[in-house]
């Protein structure tokens, strides 16, 4: 036994022997000695993960992210080695990193070392703006946001401060939305709008738009010369800019229609597709697409730049006119001209059905809805050549789909454009303004005629006699232009002395 208990000892030794003299030489499993760091850094920049490892080599490394190996390549530096290097960080690099280390006695796996990847925050400007030197102020939404939700701060500064001073730009709101609101110094140039934004980390971001302060400026459009014709802006293909309709009489007095579509950049291309002469756009089918009324017929947008016509209508120098006469929210029709004088109703379906009110027919004409008595439903006034004899009729609607003529003091003018609505007295009641020839070269005439009309009295004017001058071939319009609350008017047309 005591032999034993000896060469017991003996084997004892020696193995503690041989192990410790293993761990001397660095004979053992690896260990970590210093752990990766958790790291924040912007995006674009670089960020750097190390560790220090013990044991016995080759030491072998293999860095993960969210638990997947990583492999070099790409943005991807040292994936197995002591240290890793992601190169112009991006977002989705944010998250956990750790290492194993390994060597032939073992492994062991660091703590997680953390990447916050930190993104600048971003603003959008508003498109480049034209305002006049004397113009109001202009209030423009802008948009920042930033990812990690800091606070932002945003400011704002003029190129040319001689003519947007830097104290005209005023930042409200908070948040995603805010506005600039930027007010001409009265001075004309262009000056670039610079907005700028910075979050708490730093980072930071800017835009800037364009101001012309200014009067208007020709652009080289290419568009045909027309006289004696109509000017009209819609957007016709719904791609948000206005397209430009035209029609008229070339040098050589031939007749031309012409649809332009706005190409965004300040120039138009003709759409070549056959195109009536147009008096009115309006969506008459209630497809989202504006369509054409003409003293032709109706023309329903095909939404692809053509137009089919649905409904042919005599054209004798006449006029036509959209109006819900019936409130069912669909387009009705009231033409008049040489030949004939009517009512059509929409059936909503693509068709129409001629109701035979008994309008009078006259050429050389204008035509137009209004509900001048307050009643809720629309009537039609009327003004052109009867038979070589210059009248201008009224019809009252009586809403069963039929129209009553009322007697009226009205002048008889002749004109395309010689009769506008509004309400200059602010009494709640529309008022007249009428001008245009009156039968007798050079008796044209120019007049408002205040409307009294009450339940009893359902077309009661009177002629204030303004000072205006009597036109010919007239064109009329109403409308605020000093911004006083009170609507001013105009009229030009063919005067003894030339055109006024």
């Amino acid at each position: 036994m005591r032999t034993w208990s000896l060469y017991a000892r003996a084997l004892v030794c020696t193995a503690l022997a041989i192990f410790g003299s293993a761990a001397a030489f660095g004979q053992a499993a690896p260990g970590i000695t210093t752990q990766p760091q958790s790291s924040t850094v912007a995006a674009g920049s670089n960020a750097v993960f190390s560790v220090v490892a013990s044991g016995q080599a080759p030491l072998t490394y293999q860095w993960s992210h969210g638990g997947a190996n990583l492999v070099s390549g790409g943005h991807v530096i040292g994936a197995t080695n002591a240290s890793l290097t992601l190169v112009g960080t991006m977002f989705g690099d944010s998250g956990s990193y750790k290492v194993v280390v390994t060597n032939r006695h073992g492994s062991v796996t660091s703590a997680n070392a953390v990447l916050t990847v930190i993104l600048p925050p971003t603003v959008t400007a508003p498109a480049n703006q034209k305002i006049f030197p004397n113009g109001a102020a202009r209030t423009l939404a802008i948009t920042v946001s930033d990812p990690q939700n800091a606070n932002l701060t945003v400011s704002a500064s003029s190129s040319n401060p001689s003519v947007i001073p830097n104290a005209n730009l005023t930042l409200l709101g908070s948040g995603t939305n805010r506005t600039i609101t930027v007010t001409p110094a009265g001075v004309a140039g262009l000056s670039t709008i610079t907005v700028s934004v910075q979050n708490t980390f730093g980072l930071a971001a800017s835009t800037s738009f364009g101001v012309n302060v200014g009067a208007f400026s020709e652009i080289a459009s290419g568009i045909a010369p027309l006289a004696d014709g109509k000017v009209q802006w819609v957007d016709y293909d719904n791609d948000g800019k206005l397209d430009l309709f035209i029609d008229g009489r070339d040098q050589s007095f031939t007749f031309h229609t012409a649809l332009y579509r706005n190409d965004g950049n300040g120039t138009f291309s003709l759409n070549t597709n056959s195109m009536p002469a147009a008096a009115e756009w309006a969506d008459f089918d209630n497809d989202g697409f504006v369509d054409i009324l003409t003293s032709g017929g109706v023309f329903h947008n095909n939404h692809d730049g053509t137009f089919t016509q649905l409904v042919s209508i005599p054209d004798a120098g006449g006029a036509v006119a959209w109006g819900d006469f019936n409130n069912d929210g669909k387009l009705d029709v009231a033409m008049t001209s040489f030949n004939s004088g009517t009512v059509l109703r929409n059936n909503g379906n693509g068709t129409f059905t001629d109701l035979n009110v008994p309008l009078t027919h006259a050429g050389f004409s204008t035509i137009s809805w209004a509900d001048f008595n307050n009643d809720g439903l629309l009537d039609i006034i009327l003004a052109g050549n009867v038979n070589n004899v210059f009248q201008t009729h009224v019809y009252l609607n009586n809403g069963n789909e039929t129209f009553q003529e009322l007697a009226t003091s009205l002048p008889g003018i002749s004109g395309a454009n010689g009769i506008a609505w509004g309400d200059y007295n602010g009494d709640g009641k529309i008022d007249l303004l009428i001008s245009g020839s009156s039968g007798s070269w050079p008796d044209g005439k120019s007049q408002i005629w205040r409307n009294d009309s009450t339940a009893g009295l359902p077309f009661s004017f009177s002629n204030i006699s303004a000072p205006m001058p009597g036109l010919n071939d007239s064109a009329t319009a109403w409308g605020d232009f000093d911004n006083d609350g009170r609507l001013d008017c105009f009229v030009g047309g063919l005067a003894t002395d030339g055109f006024n």
